[in-house]
């Protein structure tokens, strides 16, 4: 097994963040950052709201299995 990153491992990493949420007092939430841009990853069409993932695992995921005009 390969233990080489990919493009996209070498180009966004996982972050944990924090959003406040009106059902919680804190929720927990993952977001990928783009080291190219300096900035996390948006929703496609959104200049400004965050991709968040609220498990690691999906951040993961979707690093993996996204297609590329996913981000």
């Amino acid at each position: 097994m390969s233990t080489e990153p990919t493009p996209r491992q070498e180009r966004y990493e996982i972050h944990l963040i924090d959003a406040k949420s009106p059902h919680f007092r804190l929720l927990e939430c993952w977001a990928l950052w783009d080291r190219d841009r300096h900035q996390h990853v948006h929703v496609p069409g959104s200049s400004e709201r965050i991709m968040r993932f609220y498990t690691q695992a999906a951040a993961e995921a979707f690093l993996r299995y996204a297609p590329d005009d996913a981000f």
